[in-house]
């Protein structure tokens, strides 16, 4: 059976209503001059089970110039999914916030999780050091770590995770990760964010120890960029652009099975293991590192402006 390879639910949706209407789904879109937030939310079994998402929010934001390096842009983008996280998780003034960073950190497109903790402001140690200046502050205590992956370690994400949740014993848990999308234009233009956590390497087939609130026993919010498209899928829409561009080329029309079975049979010699990223990834994950953490910041610390988490940061 086909199956797009995918992390974000808008393009599960996309495909399961190519089918049919998706019951127990619901989505609403709001769009600007250069962003479109899209809200889907899963509520019943029959609606995860045909996205292939746990039932939650899933919040999509896509905005045009993410990782353009522009000043205004920057503040304009982190001010927007700064806002759409703080509407996924209600906390307290004192409560203390875990951000963890999954990934691997020498593989650039898998490197967003680890990169963006050099980006969040850390403040939990700050209470015990230095007590006056933390009170002073107004500032929320934020830990932070970048677990490393399975094959790094020997240990799951997910189980170093637990083991420091234990320990620190957080309100939420933010977790970051890269996806895989299905279309080449949301590669470092998309945030999704959710509130039904997240299991790394689901998007691609790898699928690892689920991070979630079932696993931790606390409020877990998914934040994920695409930085990778996987190669059939992404020949399987070329083929379903071009038929629509050029009347009766091959594709055109063509049931998504067929086509999926016709690509698979040309990458079999790749085991179906061919996945796409741009050839300037290092930027592109460099520049949405720091628009995620930046937001994160943004949500946590009282609309902390960017000035002040840079010099925080430096």
């Amino acid at each position: 059976m086909y199956s797009i390879r995918t992390g974000l639910a808008l393009e599960a949706l996309e495909a399961a209503s190519e089918a049919a209407q998706v019951e127990g789904v619901a989505s609403e879109e709001i769009k600007a001059d250069t962003t479109t937030v899209t809200r889907i939310s899963v509520t019943s079994d029959d609606g995860a089970k045909r996205l292939g998402r746990p039932k939650g929010t899933y919040i999509t934001v896509e905005i045009e110039h993410m990782a353009s390096g522009d000043a205004k842009e920057l503040e304009e983008a982190v001010r927007l999914i700064g806002d759409e996280l703080k509407k996924l998780v209600a906390l307290n003034d004192g409560d203390v916030v875990l951000v963890c960073g999954v990934g691997n950190y020498n593989i650039t497109p898998d490197s967003l999780g680890p990169l963006v903790i050099n980006n969040v402001v850390v403040t939990r140690h700050l209470r015990e050091n230095m007590p006056d200046l933390f009170d002073k502050s107004g500032l929320r205590e934020v830990a932070a770590i970048a677990p490393g992956v399975l094959g790094q370690t020997g240990v799951e994400a997910a189980e170093i995770v637990k083991g420091v949740v234990e320990r620190v014993r957080p309100a939420a848990v933010f977790v970051i990760d890269s996806l895989a999308s299905r279309k080449m234009r949301r590669l470092a233009t998309t945030v999704q964010l959710s509130d039904s956590g997240l299991t790394p390497g689901g998007g691609i087939g790898n699928r690892r120890a689920e991070i979630s609130k079932d696993t931790l026993g606390v409020p877990v919010v998914a934040i994920g960029v695409p930085t990778v498209v996987d190669a059939a899928t992404l020949a399987c829409d070329v083929m379903e652009e071009t038929g629509k561009l050029f009347p009766g080329a091959p594709g055109g029309g063509m049931p998504e099975e067929e086509k999926y079975r016709l690509i698979r049979d040309a990458l079999t010699p790749y085991d179906l293991n061919l996945i796409v990223t741009p050839k300037d990834i290092d930027a592109i994950v460099r520049a949405a590192a720091r628009t995620v953490g930046f937001a994160i910041n943004r949500a946590l610390q009282g609309d902390m402006s960017i000035e002040d988490m840079t010099k925080l940061l430096a």
